[in-house]
C-alpha cells in the first residue's frame, strides 16, 4: 500500500519537476513581467502618495495602512496567480493533446492542476521576492501586525486563494471546447477577477452595496479580506469564515469543472479530434 502510494507521489513529483525545469528556459521571459509588475505596483504607491499629499485620511486608511494594503495585497496577488495556465489549457485542447489523456490512466485536470504548481513557482519565488524588496524598501511606511494565529491563517488562505486561482483558470481555459480563441475573454476576466479582489484599491473605499455584491463572488476572499486581516480590520473570526467561504468556493468551482469537462469532451470527441 505504501510503495503505492509512493509510486503515485512519485509521479505527480515527476510532472512538477519537469515543468519546473521547463520554465527554467524562459527566465527572460519571466524577468520582463516581473518587471512589469513591479512597474504596477510602483504606480500604485506613486498614486496614493499623491493622493495623501492634502490629507492623512481616506476613508479610514491612513497612508502607511494604504501603503501597507497595497505592498501586502500585492504579495497575495502575486502567490494566487497561476501564471497562464489558461492559455496552456487552451493551447492543450486546441492542439489535440488532450486526446492522449483520454487514453492514459491520468486524469487531465488532475495533470493541470499539479503542472500548475512547477508552472508557478519558479514565477512565484521571483514575484515574492521583488516584492519582499519593495516591502523593505517601504519598511517606515508599513503596518506590522501579526500574530501566530492570524500568520497561519493568512498562510491558509493564501493557499486556497491559489487553488481559486487555479481553478478558475481551468474554467477559463475549457471555454476553448466551444470557441477557437480564449484571448479576448481571458483578458477581460482576468481584469475582472483582479479588480474584483481588491488588487487596485480596497474594495471598501466603493459603497456598501458593491461590498456587499463583491462577496457574492470568491475573489474578495483572495486580496480585500486577508489584507484586511493582516491590518487588523477585521477580526481573525471574520478571518475565519473567509476562510470557510473560500473552501465552499472550491468545492462549487469544482463542480463548474466536472460539468464543464464531461460537456467538452464529449464536444472535443464529437469534432473528431
Amino acid at each position: 500500500m505504501k510503495a503505492q502510494a509512493f509510486k503515485y507521489m512519485k509521479k505527480y513529483f515527476l510532472i512538477i519537476k519537469t515543468e519546473f525545469q521547463r520554465q527554467l528556459t524562459y527566465r527572460v521571459d519571466i524577468y520582463a513581467y516581473r518587471i512589469s509588475n513591479l512597474l504596477e505596483v510602483a504606480a500604485l504607491l506613486a498614486v496614493w502618495t499623491i493622493a495623501y499629499r492634502n490629507t492623512s485620511n481616506v476613508l479610514g486608511y491612513s497612508q502607511t495602512e494604504m501603503i501597507t494594503y497595497v505592498l501586502v495585497g500585492w504579495l497575495f496577488v502575486f502567490v494566487s496567480r497561476s501564471y497562464g495556465l489558461n492559455d496552456r489549457i487552451a493551447d492543450d485542447i486546441f492542439e489535440g493533446r488532450v486526446s492522449d489523456f483520454l487514453i492514459k490512466p491520468i486524469s487531465y485536470l488532475k495533470y493541470i492542476v499539479v503542472l500548475s504548481l512547477g508552472r508557478s513557482s519558479l514565477s512565484m519565488i521571483y514575484a515574492v521576492a521583488a516584492q519582499l524588496l519593495l516591502v523593505f524598501a517601504f519598511s517606515k511606511y508599513i503596518v506590522f501586525n501579526l500574530d501566530w494565529f492570524r500568520g497561519i491563517l493568512l498562510i491558509l488562505m493564501m493557499i486556497m486563494g491559489y487553488l481559486i486561482t487555479v481553478f478558475c483558470s481551468l474554467i477559463i481555459g475549457m471555454i476553448a471546447f466551444w470557441t477557437e480563441r480564449i484571448t479576448g475573454i481571458d483578458y477581460t476576466i482576468n481584469t475582472l477577477m483582479k479588480f474584483l479582489s481588491g488588487a487596485y484599491f480596497p474594495i471598501a473605499l466603493l459603497p456598501q452595496s458593491f461590498l456587499n455584491f463583491d462577496k457574492l463572488f470568491p475573489f474578495i476572499y483572495t486580496v480585500y479580506v486577508p489584507t484586511q486581516l493582516y491590518l487588523g480590520k477585521i477580526k481573525t473570526i471574520e478571518g475565519v469564515y473567509a476562510l470557510g467561504v473560500e473552501i465552499i468556493w472550491l468545492l462549487i468551482l469544482y463542480v463548474i469543472i466536472k460539468i464543464m469537462w464531461n460537456r467538452g469532451i464529449r464536444r472535443y470527441e464529437g469534432v473528431g479530434i
